[in-house]
């Protein structure tokens, strides 16, 4: 019975976002004399950071023009999934509706330039362009600051399926350790007659080699988890800015007064590919992860040199 009733609501949210749409942009508006259009449709300007909500993109053309086609990067810097694309034509012009569900993953208010729309007469002659108006969401966060919460680790809940989390738990625990250890007072042990003191190991050593187990992996999501929480760890162990714990809006805003541009730049570009994965379900080629552990394995390398 829940499966139905959730299924019903479903149906019902879509219906409405139609509704909507055809309410904006209904035949007399899109399919009308010009030669093209294009328009971004949304329920709401009100989302939650990492949160997904539809979206819907909306572009008509005359019959005799071809289109360029659609990129999602013109809607940059929300992460999109394509749900459905539908195209309607009335003998005169071509509707497309592009269904899609959207993340942001910046609070505060997000302006989203108005993408175009290009084509050009099937027969030669002059391209034309379109653009849309500029959509402005206000991009909130359910977090309370005094009381975050569970962690929210990257990747999915643990299971007998995932091992490597085990693994990647542990290491956690060891970084915690080392932490604690960096940071207390280095205190001698008396063993015998002889002196043992207690090994020093280095952070940024232990986190290059985590980065190094995880080329070759082909599960891109896993692989994805595992540069997005060996970061996250590091940055807590080494240089004190956040934990484990943080979200990546969290940890941007705690690492903001305490690293440089470059490095703080390199931090929000690699953790923003993590959260595409992880959230939106991209799947980047083997040529992307094996830069996205190169880019790792730099900003390691330089914020441990700073």
């Amino acid at each position: 019975m829940r499966r139905v009733a959730s299924l019903v609501a479903l149906a019902l949210a879509s219906l409405t976002l139609a509704s909507l749409t055809l309410a904006a942009c209904g035949p007399d508006a899109l399919l009308s004399d010009r030669d093209l259009d294009i328009r971004l449709v949304t329920e709401t300007t009100e989302v939650q950071v990492g949160e997904g909500f539809a979206l819907d993109v909306v572009r008509a053309w005359r019959r005799n023009l071809a289109p360029d086609a659609w990129d999602d990067g013109l809607l940059d810097p929300l992460v999109v999934r394509t749900q459905t694309v539908q195209r309607d034509d009335d003998g005169r012009h071509i509707r497309e509706t592009r269904r899609l569900l959207a993340y942001a993953f910046t609070s505060g208010e997000l302006s989203i330039p108005g993408p175009t729309l290009t084509a050009a007469p099937v027969e030669g002659g002059a391209a034309r362009t379109a653009r849309a108006d500029s959509l402005t969401l206000h991009v909130t966060t359910e977090l309370d600051a005094a009381e975050p919460g569970d962690p929210e680790l990257p990747g999915g809940p643990i299971s007998g399926e995932s091992p490597w989390i085990w693994w990647l738990l542990l290491g956690a625990a060891g970084l915690v350790g080392m932490a604690l250890m960096a940071r207390a007072r280095r205190v001698d042990l008396v063993v015998g007659s002889e002196v043992a003191l207690p090994p020093t190991v280095s952070l940024s050593t232990h986190a290059l080699e985590r980065i190094a187990t995880l080329r070759g992996m082909a599960d891109v999501e896993a692989l994805h988890d595992g540069v997005a929480l060996t970061l996250r760890e590091y940055l807590a162990a080494a240089r004190g800015i956040g934990s484990p714990q943080s979200t990546t809006e969290e940890l941007l805003r705690a690492a903001t007064p305490e690293l440089a541009g470059p490095h703080a730049d390199a931090l929000s570009e690699l953790l923003r590919r993590c959260d595409g994965v992880k959230f939106a379900a991209r799947r980047p080629p083997e040529t992307a992860c094996a830069k996205l552990l190169d880019d790792a394995v730099e900003l390691v390398g330089g914020m441990d040199a700073a």
